[in-house]
């Protein structure tokens, strides 16, 4: 697996390469500006790119990474200090696989190259037929430091577990993972429907609707249904 990073901070930038070194992966390259970084990625071409927010140049790390996304299909990780909203939400426009805060952990790097590498391997088969984009058999999440692989199947319900978490429930197990339910459901098939905006259930276990409490039943347990979300999940079953 090649890695290219771009990072201003002499120190940062050392402490990345010596964990990619770490976890067994080579260093496609790096640069410490973003003006120059795009050709210099555009040539080694790697499986994927470590991008800090705050670089020097006409170009930022945002405008950068949205570069690379769309004319060189490379997933990309933000590296950042940044925690300001408005910067968060302007680098999510650019469909970034991972955002890791300074300094970089080991673990960190390891789990969001994983699951960013992950993902590209999942869209580019995925996008191959139909069929394979609705039949996805595992998801692969970060559960702590460890990354964990989840049989789709067997997930009966996801909720919201915060602003940045989720619990899937699988059996009576609850799985907390680092991820959103937007990005959840970008992973997941055609059966799991969003039915509040802290919940998607797998309708293939779902036991009943109540219409008048505006609650569904899996396994015993009750999910509130948002009104929004009502037209959705009783259309999945053929209603209007």
């Amino acid at each position: 697996m090649r890695i290219f990073i771009v990072e201003d901070e002499e120190l940062h930038l050392e402490t990345v390469i010596m964990n990619i070194k770490k976890a067994g992966y080579q260093l496609a390259g790096y640069c410490m500006n973003a003006d120059e970084a795009f050709a210099k990625i555009e040539k080694t071409k790697p499986d994927v790119v470590l991008v800090d927010i705050a670089l020097p140049g006409v170009l930022n790390g945002i405008t950068l990474a949205g570069k690379i996304n769309r004319e060189l299909k490379i997933p990309h990780i933000y590296t950042t200090l940044f925690t300001d909203n408005e910067i968060i939400k302007q680098a999510v426009a650019t469909h970034p696989s991972g955002y890791i805060t300074k300094p970089v952990g080991s673990a960190d790097l390891q789990a969001a190259i994983e699951i960013a590498v992950s993902c590209e391997l999942k869209t580019e088969v995925n996008s191959e037929t139909p069929e394979n984009k609705k039949k996805p058999h595992l998801i692969l999440t970060k559960i702590g430091d460890r990354l964990v692989k989840i049989p789709v199947d067997e997930i009966k319900y996801i909720k919201a577990d915060g602003d940045n978490y989720t619990s899937i429930f699988i059996d009576h197990r609850a799985l907390n993972c680092r991820t959103t339910i937007k990005q959840m459901l970008q992973q997941l098939p055609d059966n799991f429907i969003q039915i509040h905006r802290s919940a998607v259930i797998n309708i293939h276990f779902l036991d009943e609707i109540n219409e008048q409490s505006q609650i569904a039943i899996i396994n015993g347990n009750e999910l509130g249904i948002g009104r929004k979300y009502k037209k959705n999940l009783l259309a999945a079953f053929g209603r209007i």
